[in-house]
């Protein structure tokens, strides 16, 4: 339990002090040259918290692969086998959970989920699991 409200500070955390200024960096250049910005105070409230909680889930996933292969649950092998598919389901879930009309925040969350992945195997790998 307190590994899982650090991982998800860390991960609201990283969402509010990175992941949302390049997000708003973003919108104003792509939005600047053609029209006259005014961010819409509801949608953006709804577009923090949906980041912030999103994030904290997101930061879970070093937790849950641990669990599992410390549960007898996978492998770090049979998980390194299914690389690709754990990437395709990343994908597939950030663009579904990323309200981003610009598509920018899907990539920035499917590249986190990866990278966390891929961090945690090479972890397993370190330790020995």
């Amino acid at each position: 339990m307190p590994t899982s409200l650090v991982l998800a500070a860390v991960g609201i955390a990283f969402a509010f002090f990175l992941i949302l200024p390049i997000i708003f960096i973003y919108f104003l250049g792509y939005s600047q040259p053609v029209a006259e910005i005014a961010f819409s105070l509801s949608d953006t409230f709804d577009l923090i918290l949906l980041m912030l909680g999103l994030f904290a889930v997101i930061f879970q996933i070093p937790l849950f692969m641990m669990l599992a292969i410390m549960m007898g649950v996978t492998s770090r092998r049979w998980l390194e086998g299914r690389r690709l598919l754990f990437w395709a389901a990343f994908a597939g879930i950030a663009f579904i959970f990323s309200p981003d009309p610009t598509g920018m925040a899907p990539f920035i969350v499917a590249t986190t989920m990866i990278l966390l992945f891929e961090s945690t195997l090479l972890l397993l790998r370190w330790t020995g699991r």
